[in-house]
């Protein structure tokens, strides 16, 4: 018999041990193949960049680095700033770390700058990492690119502007030459072709 602080201790047969040892084990597995899918099915349709609390790069997946054109190399222990296209406001940052400081999910908009100096748009959904303590220690960031998206808004928003101009050019014409007729600036008009006019 073992005693230890004078009370006594009971071994588990190791035949006992085992099974739920295994079972454990599979648990475990099971849960690691679970994350494993998730994973994947996220880098197939996300760009995704775990930063320190400083905004250090600390995981680019691959669609990150197809997007951005720098290699995960290049990018490791880089500032996020890299990106930075210069477009968005100092207040724009400044929202964005202090709604991420302070724990909440920071959504949004965000035009960055790829590797060649091109410029690109992506949606932004970041969100603080917590360690046991609930300290922050890293930042993930799973964005979407939505140029293509972006690109349609802008040829939508010019078709209807030119639509729209020239819808309003030859009313603006009709209008004219009806208010010269009935003010009989082109010869005179019966009154009952003034009636139809009005």
């Amino acid at each position: 018999m073992l005693f230890v602080n004078r009370e006594q201790v009971k071994f588990l047969p190791l035949a006992e041990m085992l099974p739920k040892k295994k079972e454990k084990e599979k648990e475990q597995q099971k849960i690691l193949k679970e994350i494993k899918d998730i994973k994947n099915s996220l880098d197939e349709f996300a760009i995704v960049a775990i930063t320190t609390p400083q905004g250090d790069i600390t995981y680019a997946n691959d669609k990150f680095c197809e997007i951005t054109q720098y290699s995960r190399e290049e990018v490791m222990g880089k500032n996020h700033r890299i990106l930075n296209s210069g477009y968005h406001s100092k207040e724009f940052f400044e929202n964005l770390w202090q709604t991420i400081g302070r724990g909440q999910v920071w959504k949004g908009h965000v035009r960055n700058k790829k590797k060649n100096g091109e410029l690109y748009w992506e949606f932004s959904s970041i969100s603080a990492i917590r360690n046991a303590e609930g300290m922050i220690t890293h930042y993930v960031a799973v964005k979407e690119d939505i140029a293509q998206r972006k690109e349609i808004e802008r040829l939508k928003d010019e078709f209807v502007s030119v639509v729209s101009h020239e819808l309003r050019t030859p009313m603006a014409v009709i209008k004219e030459g009806v208010s010269q007729v009935f003010e009989g600036l082109h010869g005179g008009i019966s009154t009952t072709q003034k009636e139809v006019l009005v």
